[in-house]
């Protein structure tokens, strides 16, 4: 590990620079009296620094009667902000260390639909819990959720490269490729009717989507299973896809459960370009059973249609 010194002023660090010699090799009798010839005690003089801390001397000095030649120092950098591919590599490293942590506490999506599906979940064995993350993209939910418990998650996104990112989290019971919310998207036997939750963290942000991708959401549900997902606000703060969801909602696939608004990047210091501080709506409906709803209609239309043949009578 790198020592570092204060400069005089104690206004900023710099790393301790130590030349290096030849093996076997002794520094000239000249160096070492300047080495000693600090007064304040201080350890400038020894480690190659000026005494104003203003910049680096460099000791290419040697014995002259070795007989051998002076070894060629590691250079040093010239300037306090020069820097390497790896001092670089080295920052970046250092960065993204906290990248995650600092996105998921400014209000992360994956991470709220999560925390969602684990406060609905009345399960008495999360390990049975299926779950379906639609889009799961690198796989952030399905880490979240193995975090939480939840081991059979199952990950499904368009791109190959995604499921690849995904697949290194170690998170997913299954992940596969497949393309949801187009015209020519078939949900297999299989998966109908298979998870107690469905979830879609993002996929909903991007455009080209209509009640396609919501019908495909509901047939892989469970009947009173979950679908929790954030959906995409239009430049007034609205909801885009709330003529879809009503329509859903009216025509009995399910029920509103609960709507849950944040600002994303709203702890963030600078709040600019793509995060900027951003308002986010995940939604949450329950599948109800249809066929029990149109029935149950039959019989409100049945009644309705009766009280107003009793009306015109009596008139």
């Amino acid at each position: 590990m790198q020592e570092f010194l204060f400069y005089q002023d104690k206004k900023h660090l710099i790393p301790e620079q130590k030349p290096i010699f030849a093996p076997n090799q002794k520094k000239s009798t000249e160096e070492e009296e300047k080495g000693d010839a600090s007064t304040d005690g201080s350890a400038f003089s020894q480690t190659g620094m000026s005494k104003t801390g203003r910049g680096f001397m460099t000791k290419n000095k040697f014995a002259s009667d070795m007989g051998v030649s002076a070894p060629k120092l590691i250079p040093k950098p010239s300037k306090l902000n020069e820097f390497s591919e790896e001092s670089l590599q080295k920052s970046f490293d250092q960065m993204s260390a906290g990248y995650e942590e600092q996105y998921i506490e400014a209000g992360f999506p994956p991470k709220i639909c999560s925390t969602i599906i684990n406060k609905l979940d009345n399960s008495d064995n999360k390990l049975k819990v299926n779950i379906l993350d639609i889009g799961c993209g690198k796989g952030y939910l399905g880490q979240y959720l193995k975090e939480e418990g939840y081991l059979r998650t199952t990950g499904m996104d368009c791109s190959n490269n995604l499921l690849e990112l995904a697949k290194d989290k170690n998170s997913y019971y299954q992940l596969e490729r497949r393309v949801f919310g187009q015209k020519d998207t078939v949900i297999t036997d299989e998966m109908k009717e298979k998870f107690d939750f469905v979830s879609a963290a993002s996929i909903l942000n991007n455009d080209g989507y209509d009640i396609k991708i919501f019908k495909n959401m509901i047939e892989c549900c469970k009947t009173n299973g979950f679908i929790v997902f954030a959906t995409k606000l239009d430049f007034h703060q609205k909801n885009q896809y709330e003529p879809e969801i009503k329509q859903l909602e009216e025509t009995g696939f399910w029920q509103f459960t609960s709507e849950h608004s944040f600002y994303r990047y709203d702890k963030l210091c600078d709040k600019v370009g793509k995060f900027s501080t951003k308002l986010v709506k995940v939604l949450c409906y329950q599948k109800i059973d249809r066929s029990k709803w149109l029935a149950e209609q039959a019989v409100l239309n049945k009644m309705k249609e009766d009280a107003l043949l009793a009306k015109k009578l009596k008139e």
